[in-house]
Order: C-alpha cells, then sequence, then structure tokens
C-alpha cells in the first residue's frame, strides 16, 4: 500500500472497521478475560463452519472450525484490556460467545489470536468451552 495519496492506509484501516462492526455481515462477540472477569460487547464477524483440511494429506475433510475476526480499536473503546506491560497481544485463553445462524448462543474459548497490526484486525481461532 503507497502513502502517496496520504490515506491510502488509513482507508483500508477504516474499510475494516466498517466491514466488522457494520458492513451487514457482523454480529455481537461478548468477551469475557477468564481472569479478572472484565468484560466487553462490541460487532465482529462469526464464523462457524465444517471445512478443514487434513494436514497429512492436504485433504479437504469435515471438522468444526470456529473463528472471529474484529478491530482492536473496538475492543479497546469498550474498554477492554487486549495488551500486556510489553504491548503485546495477550487474548489467548479469554472466552467469547455469539450467536450463530441458527441462534444458538456458545461460548468459545480463544486458542489462537493473529493480529493484523497494520489493518488493526484481529482474527483467533477458537475452541469450544465447556466451563
Amino acid at each position: 500500500m503507497t502513502m502517496s495519496d496520504g490515506g491510502t492506509l488509513l482507508k483500508s484501516r477504516r474499510d475494516w472497521q466498517r466491514f466488522t462492526t457494520s458492513g451487514g455481515f457482523e454480529t455481537e462477540l461478548c468477551f469475557t478475560n477468564p481472569t479478572s472477569g472484565q468484560m466487553a460487547t462490541i460487532n465482529g464477524l462469526g464464523m462457524k463452519h465444517r471445512i478443514g483440511v487434513d494436514p497429512d494429506t492436504g485433504n479437504v475433510i469435515s471438522s468444526r472450525n470456529f473463528h472471529i475476526s474484529f478491530t482492536e480499536a473496538a475492543l479497546l473503546a469498550s474498554p477492554y484490556v487486549t495488551r500486556d506491560s510489553e504491548n503485546e497481544l495477550n487474548i489467548t485463553g479469554h472466552l467469547v460467545d455469539y450467536v450463530d445462524s441458527t441462534g444458538v448462543s456458545r461460548k468459545y474459548k480463544i486458542t489462537e489470536p493473529f493480529p493484523d497490526e497494520t489493518t488493526g484486525v484481529i482474527y483467533c481461532n477458537l475452541e469450544f468451552y465447556n466451563g
């Protein structure tokens, strides 16, 4: 991305904010820090599907996949602490719940967060939480 127009990157960040919070595909994501009890509710993208790839063969298989995407700015504005004293993203193990297309709300645990510190979007892999 070039900055020659003074705003390409800024526009990209604003687009991501819009897509995840009010672009028509958003859903309410409810976060809980299991250590501090801090809670926040923001809009983001919640995905649940059953398509995966077998790591040994590379074949498409039926497997549960849960993930979310959201902008860190939305979570920080709630306010919700996302980073540690070293400014590293620290939300592994945090809980999130959202309502899927069947109308069922389920609780998940963040297993792998992947921050994109260019756009400000965080993508997280999830697993079911039965706590």
